[in-house]
């Protein structure tokens, strides 16, 4: 029996970042509810038990479990989910900035160009210049420092988009980042790329299976210009015409006047009855052309989601706690909500207590509990935060249910008060799928403050 051998391509994990970005947007039929909502949540307030480093608990979080006990803590200890939105989301791919006098690899039909070594792109032959547009690299001028930064002016271009810089690089342009997706989302590792085929570009002026440059390796001696001619050969295909730049009996370039169509490989045949020693080869563009999708001619892998958290967002996020833990939930349901999965912007996911007056006060992160011990306690809950002018406590983690008219007791502080009135979430608890977990060292939240979440989802 032979053996199968099988690869899941490039294309596999580009089209997981597309559903993943197209889960924010799908709209039901005639009706405004989405068909899948995502939200960010924020969770746990107590420490990291770690009995081995308790000196650093808070600066080494353990590593994320994935246990059904683990992921029911995480729900019971979330207290805010804040709905992710299409334009919190972009797909990202390595950043690489132009910098004079460095050598990139170029554009090849022959290797997988788009391969990676720990999660990391291997042939850099794309760049960002310094107006943010993003160039794929088509011929490196055999190996050559690039000393011209290719940029993208209107009028001053050829048809096929095809940058020729005078250090003999060639570069073909695939898209700009705007100034407000740039503000938002790039990195220094990574930077936002775009769905789709840009408009006005891409596949409307390069096609699939053409020949948009000519990569001269050796310019020979003794050709001109009058006994020299290009052809470009390869089945079944709309020929590509191209012709020779002689200076001096050597082949300087190949410019390329008719790009063809439906090439699989191409050779390059150069024919002159004086001329010698003259190698050129052709690299034919991906499927649907060069700049068509540049998700996929970058072997997009990863996407970024933002959400930002300002001060206590309406009321409902404390601005005295520090928190540990985040990550993404998909369609939860709200009570409001139900049978349909959240729509709200955002929603608390803490029980809220109103105690009696007193002089003493809960403490963050305390657990507090009603009965006559801890151990025996008929409700407990973890304190997520006091508000000592309302006598309000906020709380997540519960277990049992809250009773009014009996004393909530904090197994820390010793602070005792009398339960007046509760309200339970609106979210409702263990609902939606969590997609994505991330433990951290506490971040503390301030009055003023807000934090901007950025996440990478890797595929």
């Amino acid at each position: 029996m032979s053996a199968n051998t099988g690869v899941v391509t490039h294309g596999g994990a580009t089209h997981e970042v597309n559903q993943y970005y197209d889960s924010v947007v799908v709209q039901l039929p005639g009706s405004d509810i989405t068909r899948t909502t995502k939200y960010c949540f924020l969770s746990r307030v107590d420490p990291w038990d770690d009995p081995n480093t308790p000196a650093n608990e808070e600066n080494t979080p353990p590593i994320v479990e994935l246990s059904q006990q683990n992921i029911k803590n995480v729900y019971k200890n979330m207290f805010i989910i804040k709905r992710v939105y299409p334009q919190d989301m972009r797909p990202m791919v390595d950043r690489i900035d132009w910098t004079s006098s460095t050598v990139y690899d170029y554009y090849r039909d022959d290797i997988d160009i788009i391969a990676r070594s720990n999660g990391r792109m291997i042939y850099k032959h794309y760049v960002k210049n310094h107006y943010d547009q993003v160039f794929k690299c088509l011929w490196n001028n055999n190996g050559a420092p690039s000393t011209d930064e290719p940029y993208f002016e209107p009028g001053y271009m050829s048809s096929s988009l095809i940058y020729y810089g005078n250090d003999g690089y060639k570069w073909v342009y695939m898209y700009t980042i705007d100034a407000p997706v740039k503000q938002k989302f790039l990195t220094e590792t990574w930077m936002p790329c775009v769905l789709g085929i840009p408009a006005g570009f891409g596949a409307n002026t390069v096609n699939s299976g053409n020949i948009p440059i000519i990569q001269v390796h050796n310019g020979g001696s003794g050709y001109y210009p009058t006994n020299t001619t290009i052809t470009i050969t390869g089945a079944n295909t709309t020929q590509a015409i191209a012709y020779p730049i002689i200076n001096n009996g050597v082949i300087e370039d190949i410019r390329i006047t008719t790009a063809g169509a439906n090439y699989i490989s191409a050779n390059v045949v150069i024919t002159s009855p004086t001329g010698t020693g003259a190698v050129a080869y052709a690299n034919v563009s991906p499927v649907n052309g060069h700049g068509s999708d540049p998700l996929e001619e970058f072997g997009c892998q990863n996407i970024i989601v933002t959400n930002t958290f300002t001060r206590d967002v309406d009321g409902i996020l404390p601005t005295d706690i520090r928190y540990r833990q985040l990550g993404f939930i998909i369609n939860p349901t709200a009570k409001s909500s139900y049978p349909n999965q959240c729509q709200n912007p955002v929603y608390s996911c803490s029980t809220d207590v109103v105690v009696s007056n007193g002089f003493d006060g809960y403490v963050s992160d305390e657990i507090v509990y009603q009965g006559t011990s801890l151990d025996t306690a008929t409700f407990k809950a973890t304190c997520l935060s006091f508000y000592t002018g309302s006598n309000l406590i906020k709380l997540i983690n519960t277990e049992g249910t809250v009773a009014n008219g009996v004393a909530l007791i904090g197994a820390t502080s010793g602070t005792t008060r009398v339960v007046l009135s509760y309200t339970e979430p609106d979210f409702i608890p263990f609902s939606g799928y969590i997609t994505y977990i991330e433990n951290r060292a506490g971040t503390q939240r301030s009055n003023d403050g807000s934090e901007q979440i950025r996440l990478i989802v890797g595929f």
